[in-house]
């Protein structure tokens, strides 16, 4: 077994919740044992707090280094506060919303923490807060907080350069930590019955005064956002934030993890994939030739490099050549554009680096 492959197995043994503690502690106390990989892939996939606190949880933090642990310790209190913030956002949103009868549920990791899925907040690295309104509420729900302080943060330029016309532009308030996407819809073009809109909103569920969707629809478009949304299944790669999501679920509500990865060929492939390194993903055939090249790939650093970059060449290239003219004819979009590069620069510059 390869070195990368050795440290997505030892984060799903970290993470899981069925996983032999004892011989994950022979494991940890070996004086070789790569915490720096740990960390890279780690950090990579947003789960450093969530690592931290399963180490916590299993009484495992003897094993690292004093200088990781303090490191992990202080990257978690970061997010805890920022959750915490996060969650008093959350309760002013839903106040404004319930008072205006706007029909809603909150989605993703806005809903996991909200319904309190996580035994300790600071689990969850959250970024924006995602909402599901009602289509035919959508621009009322967006007023209604525009007049509560929000302002937007991209135009409808930028939007269409990511063709992404599922939510409106985002919004932020001074007074808040986190932005908001407001939805209509969960996917740009991809359909399936159970996540439409309105199905969703009519089965919704009520967890801690904060409507959510019921816990299969939230766990199937969990793992569809991270295969269709973030292109997980157009790069045939693995998200372990969607997957301890899944395990978290599954720790809350039994069996619901194999119900929902037999869905349909999408959500079977990502369970495949994911039944390479953790013990509680289901495995099923039809996505042996994926499991293979995803195999594959984590051996060759090389290999990994060159998918990538054939997958961006030939879904990203014609992207950018389609908007190509709204750059060029369109003042607005030209000022767009900067905007969203610019936002991006300054996440990466905030970013913690473990030395």
């Amino acid at each position: 077994m390869n070195r990368t492959k050795n440290t997505y197995r030892h984060i799903a043994a970290i993470i899981s919740f069925k996983s032999d503690t004892k011989a994950l502690e022979r494991i940890l106390s070996k004086t070789d044992f790569d915490w720096d990989s740990i960390v890279k892939i780690g950090s990579a996939h947003l789960m450093l707090p969530a690592i931290y606190c399963r180490l916590y949880d299993k009484n495992l933090l003897v094993h690292p280094p004093k200088s990781l642990v303090s490191y992990l310790k202080e990257i978690t209190r970061l997010n805890r506060e920022r959750n915490e913030a996060i969650l008093e956002q959350l309760h002013s949103v839903r106040l404004l919303l319930d008072k205006n009868k706007v029909s809603h549920v909150f989605l993703k990791g806005s809903a996991l923490l909200s319904a309190g899925f996580y035994n300790d907040i600071a689990e969850r690295m959250i970024g924006d807060i995602d909402i599901l309104i009602a289509p035919n509420q959508l621009h009322f729900a967006n007023e209604l907080l525009l007049k509560s302080g929000y302002s937007p943060t991209e135009t409808q330029f930028e939007t269409h350069f990511f063709d992404d016309n599922r939510h409106l532009p985002r919004i932020y308030s001074e007074n808040a930590i986190a932005a908001i996407e407001l939805h209509d819809r969960l996917f740009n073009k991809y359909e399936v019955p159970s996540l439409i809109s309105q199905h969703i909103l009519n089965n919704k569920q009520e967890l801690n005064s904060f409507s959510i969707p019921k816990s299969e629809h939230l766990l199937f478009h969990s793992i569809l956002n991270w295969q269709i949304n973030d292109l997980g299944s157009r790069y045939d790669k693995i998200s372990l934030r969607t997957a301890y999501d899944g395990l978290v679920m599954d720790n809350k509500v039994s069996g619901i993890l194999n119900s929902v990865s037999s869905y349909n060929r999408i959500t079977k492939k990502h369970v495949s994939l994911l039944n390479l390194i953790f013990d509680e993903y289901p495995s099923y055939s039809v996505s042996s030739l994926s499991k293979l090249f995803f195999y594959f790939r984590l051996k060759s650093v090389f290999l990994e490099k060159v998918w990538s970059w054939c997958v961006f060449v030939v879904y990203f290239i014609p992207l950018v050549m389609k908007n190509s003219f709204y750059y060029l004819t369109n003042k607005e979009y030209r000022v767009a554009v900067p905007l969203g590069r610019k936002r991006i620069l300054n996440f990466l510059q905030n970013k913690l680096k473990y030395k």
